[in-house]
């Protein structure tokens, strides 16, 4: 069992847990990393809420940038995964 002492952590964590987009969000990228576009694909989430979810869980450290692909015509996509040490 974790203990996590990080006040500002705990405050994160239920704050992501009380929100249904952002427990889809966690859920979805909890095992592989996935792109905005995967999110957007496999959820019912609106495309500025998506961004939005995804940003604020970053602040918080919830997901991490695993890799960032620069595509054709330089489009830049970041693929996030669920925060290995706060997710598990």
């Amino acid at each position: 069992m974790t203990i996590i002492d990080d006040d500002e952590l705990k405050m994160s964590i239920l704050s992501a847990s009380a929100d249904k987009e952002m427990l889809k969000i966690l859920d979805l990228s909890m095992y592989s990393s996935k792109s905005v576009n995967d999110i957007l694909r496999e959820s019912d989430i609106s495309y500025p809420t998506v961004y939005r979810k995804i940003k604020w869980l970053l602040d918080k450290e919830l997901l991490v940038v695993d890799k960032i692909n620069i595509a054709r015509g330089e489009k830049i996509y970041h693929i996030s995964k669920c925060s290995q040490n706060r997710c598990h």
